[in-house]
């Protein structure tokens, strides 16, 4: 097991993969015009629905849950298997990096077009 990790090195692709989730959410938001935003640390990535970035416990529970409520849902509707709690990180995989970017990416437009548009 541990020569396959060293010969498909999934750490740097979960690492770029996760770059591009996390690029790409932040140019949907910035198109849309959403109070959204994006943390992440390697394959693990937090959407807030706020405009700033929470720097603590109290700032995170400061969210517009209405809005993450219909994300949640958008993102769902568009096939993404995330956590239904505001509160909680997804944890990007492999499987998902295999699918090709310009599918996965009008998705996640469709999402933020949507919320939009409401």
């Amino acid at each position: 097991m541990m020569n396959l990790i060293k010969q498909s090195d999934p750490y740097s692709r979960l690492e770029e993969f996760g770059k591009d989730f996390q690029e790409t959410l932040e140019n949907e938001i910035g198109v849309a015009r959403l109070p959204f935003h994006v943390n992440r640390v390697g394959s693990m990535i937090s959407v807030f629905a706020r405009e700033t970035e929470p720097k603590n416990d109290s700032d995170a529970t400061k969210i517009d849950e209405k809005l993450f409520n219909r994300y949640f849902w958008a993102m769902i509707e568009e096939g993404f298997m995330i956590p239904p709690s505001p509160f909680e990180a997804y944890f990007l995989s492999i499987p998902l990096s295999e699918i090709p970017a310009d599918e996965w990416k009008v998705k996640i437009r469709n999402v933020f077009q949507g919320l939009r548009n409401v």
